[in-house]
């Protein structure tokens, strides 16, 4: 008697432990499937706006030089508001829809996938510390932070298209900046992708 007993004790507490193994890998599964998870994000509009970069055609890939600096031109205690290389390109929006009653507020977002922790364009070039900042020059002291946004990307402040006009331009700049250390000597380079948004 004393033999089934302990057998039933035994059995139940392999299916106890059975029961408490299943529910801690529930536990430990699910929030796995959560943290994997693609949003997706879009935009409908009844406006017609296209958008160039300075002088090269709607959609062209625009090539931005900077200008050549030192690398004592960058020291690791550098500043952002420095300025060094700081170069503007010009945002032209045009073919937008006519809205005779009111002005029309537009945006401009910037998107990268090879943004620092900092939310600078991390450089794919070799001088090694230096990354490259957007900014706008009305405001020089703040950056844009490209991983501002859900799902990354940094929105501008509005541009206000007047009634009655169908294009407006405006400028925004780049320069150099540094993170982790003094700025070696190399080359520079990064890329990053612009739309429009009405919202």
């Amino acid at each position: 008697m004393v033999n089934k007993l302990s057998s039933k004790w035994v059995i139940f507490m392999k299916n106890g432990l059975l029961q408490v193994l299943v529910c801690l890998l529930i536990f430990l599964i699910l929030p796995a499937h959560a943290d994997n998870t693609i949003q997706f994000e879009g935009e409908v509009t009844a406006n017609s706006c296209v958008v160039s970069i300075n002088n090269d055609a709607v959609g062209a890939t625009t090539t931005v030089t900077l200008p050549m600096v030192r690398t004592a031109d960058l020291p690791a205690n550098l500043a952002p508001s420095a300025n060094v290389g700081a170069t503007k390109f010009t945002v032209k929006i045009s073919g937008c829809t006519v809205n005779s009653s009111q002005a029309t507020p537009i945006k401009v977002r910037f998107v990268s996938s090879a943004t620092t922790s900092s939310g600078n364009l991390g450089n794919t070039g070799t001088a090694t510390n230096v990354r490259l900042q957007l900014y706008d020059p009305a405001n020089p002291s703040t950056g844009f932070n490209l991983n501002a946004n859900s799902g990354g990307g940094y929105t501008t402040n509005a541009l206000l298209l007047a009634a009655n006009q169908t294009a407006l331009s405006y400028d925004y700049a780049v320069r150099y900046v540094v993170e982790g250390g003094a700025g070696g000597a190399g080359t520079v380079r990064g890329a990053v992708q612009y739309y429009l948004t009405y919202q």
